[in-house]
């Protein structure tokens, strides 16, 4: 059994001009210790996706359709008690301003205390202080820095306390929105080669959203591509390396520099994604691919098996 499944979700936005859909029909699944990568351009739906099948989505935002399954529960019929209890025991996520998301005010100690309480009020103060240090020592960070302020850290040790935070209760399923966007290339390598290391010891599934889309490449068990609020390619990391199936994926791909080969200018995808208030008809990638039949204006394609577990929304490549 999947631990997370999402089938057919589908997101809007509501403004004063009606309804703005950011994710339309997004379907995918992650098995228990398996790593998913979530990768698109800005305004894809991809961190949507992710805070719906999480439940913490908040006004403007509606689900308006769709299903989320974790380990055969229907999380979208959890109640608010219910939702409490499961988050951070089970699924906990390390959002994108994850440099802003601790509070200036409070020390580490307070703000690891205040997790820990919230979901284990049977543990003593001593015991909670013992894991918390545990906690710092697991990502590389001297417990001796619980006393410090968020303004006191660096941002590569802010990255790694909320990294910390979000495993405190060893939840089997951790979400990384664009985790490392603030830092340094350097930093960036050095916490996530520290997180796929305690993804290795603990054995907690991940799923990774980014814009990069070569960094996915290195680690990633399974990749999922979405373009516009729609998921147009998903399947096993190999493929993507091999150079994809969909255009769009053969696009981002030849954006990505190469550092062995031969020398050749950068591809860019031309043109811009549309506009989700009136997106075009057919596949939504038609105005921007250089493989654009008649059909892909009219007709909009649905995921189908090409290869090797790889599923490929195209008319032209299915």
């Amino acid at each position: 059994m999947s631990l997370l499944q999402v089938e057919n979700l589908m997101v809007d936005y509501l403004t004063p001009d009606g309804a703005l859909r950011a994710v339309d029909g997004v379907s995918f699944e992650l098995k228990r210790g398996e790593i998913l990568g979530l990768v698109g351009e800005s305004g894809s739906g991809k961190s949507t996706a992710a805070m719906a099948a999480m439940r913490i989505l908040g006004p403007p935002a509606l689900i308006t359709g769709g299903e989320v399954l974790f380990d055969g529960r229907d999380v979208l019929r959890m109640s608010a008690e219910q939702l409490r209890r499961w988050h951070w025991r089970e699924i906990s996520i390390v959002m994108q301003s994850a440099l802003n998301a601790l509070n200036p005010v409070l020390t580490m100690q307070e703000h690891f205390l205040d997790t820990i309480a919230a979901h284990r009020p049977e543990l003593s103060n001593a015991e909670m202080l013992t894991r918390a240090a545990e906690l710092l020592k697991m990502v590389d960070i001297d417990p001796r820095h619980l006393n410090s302020y968020p303004h006191e850290l660096s941002g590569g040790m802010r990255q790694r306390v909320v990294i910390a935070l979000a495993l405190t209760l060893n939840p089997p399923l951790l979400i990384m929105d664009e985790p490392t966007t603030a830092l340094d290339v350097v930093v960036e390598r050095e916490i996530l080669k520290r997180v796929l290391q305690l993804q290795k010891e603990m054995g907690f599934a991940i799923l990774f959203i980014t814009h990069d889309l070569s960094l996915l490449l290195e680690f990633a068990t399974r990749l999922g591509v979405l373009y516009a609020g729609r998921l147009v390619a998903i399947g096993p990391t190999e493929i993507f390396r091999q150079g994809g199936i969909h255009p769009y994926t053969q696009g981002l791909l030849q954006a990505v520099p190469q550092l062995r080969g031969k020398r050749e200018a950068f591809k860019s995808i031309p043109g811009s994604p549309p506009s989700l208030k009136k997106p075009p008809n057919g596949c939504r990638f038609h105005p921007r691919c250089p493989l654009v039949e008649e059909r892909c204006r009219k007709e909009q394609p649905v995921l189908k098996h090409v290869q090797h577990g790889h599923q490929v929304a195209c008319h032209v490549r299915t």
